[in-house]
C-alpha cells in the first residue's frame, strides 16, 4: 500500500511514515523515493525490512525507534549519517564488513534492544555517538584464551530461516571485531554489566 501511494513522488526528500501500522517493507516499498533524504518510521509495527532502502542511495537519516525489529544484518549504507533503531527487540548489529568505501554513519543508537554482543561496526567508519544503553551485551573473548577443547571454535554462525537471506558467519574474538571506534567522542552503556565494561576496556 504505502509502494503504491507514493510512487509518483520521486522528487520527494522527507518522508515521514511514523504513528502507523506498517509491519513489513521489502525493496518495493520505497523504490520510486531516489531523492529521499530523511525517513521517519518510528511508532510502527514494523518486523521487516528487507531490502527496504536499496533503492535510496541519498537517504542520510532514518529513524526506526519503537517497532518490533528482531535483527539488523548485512547494513551496507555506507551513505547513512544517523540511524535511530533504539527500542526494538534487535539481539544483532552486523554491518557489512568488505566493503572499501568508508561509512558515513556519525550517530548509531541502539538503546533500549536485546543485543547480546558489542555491535560488529563497519570497518571504516566515522561513527562519533554510539548509543548502547540497556542492552544485554556480553563479551566472550575469555573462553579463547581458556579453550582447550579441540572441538571447539571461536566463530558463531547467524541462521536466517528465510531462504532468500545468506547465513552470516563471524569471529566472536578478533582485534578488529568492534570495527572503527576511533573516532567516538560518545558511548553510551548504561545499564549494562560491569563485565561489558572490562570486556571493552580489554
Amino acid at each position: 500500500m504505502a509502494a503504491t501511494l507514493l510512487q509518483n513522488l520521486t522528487s520527494l526528500e522527507y518522508l515521514n511514515l511514523s504513528g502507523n501500522l506498517l509491519r513489513r517493507l521489502d525493496e518495493t516499498s520505497f523504490q520510486d523515493l531516489h531523492q529521499l533524504k530523511e525517513l521517519d518510521l518510528q511508532r510502527n509495527l514494523i518486523f521487516e525490512i528487507d531490502a527496504a532502502f536499496d533503492s535510496n542511495p541519498l537517504l542520510q537519516r532514518l529513524n526506526l525507534a519503537f517497532n518490533y525489529l528482531p535483527c539488523l544484518v548485512d547494513f551496507h549504507m555506507t551513505q547513512m549519517v544517523v540511524l535511530n533503531a533504539s527500542h526494538n527487540f534487535i539481539e544483532w548489529f552486523i554491518a557489512t564488513q568488505d566493503l572499501n568505501d568508508t561509512f558515513q554513519l556519525e550517530t548509531l543508537d541502539l538503546s533500549d534492544n536485546k543485543l547480546l554482543f558489542f555491535p560488529f561496526l563497519p570497518d571504516q567508519s566515522r561513527l562519533r555517538n554510539l548509543y548502547l544503553s540497556h542492552n544485554s551485551i556480553r563479551f566472550y573473548e575469555h573462553l579463547a584464551d581458556n579453550n582447550t577443547d579441540l572441538n571447539s571454535t571461536t566463530t558463531v554462525e547467524f541462521y536466517n530461516i528465510k531462504k532468500y537471506k545468506s547465513n552470516v558467519t563471524a569471529e566472536l574474538w578478533t582485534e578488529n571485531l568492534h570495527g572503527d571506534i576511533s573516532s567516538l567522542e560518545i558511548l553510551d552503556l548504561r545499564g549494562e554489566d560491569e563485565a561489558v565494561c572490562t570486556g571493552l576496556i580489554v
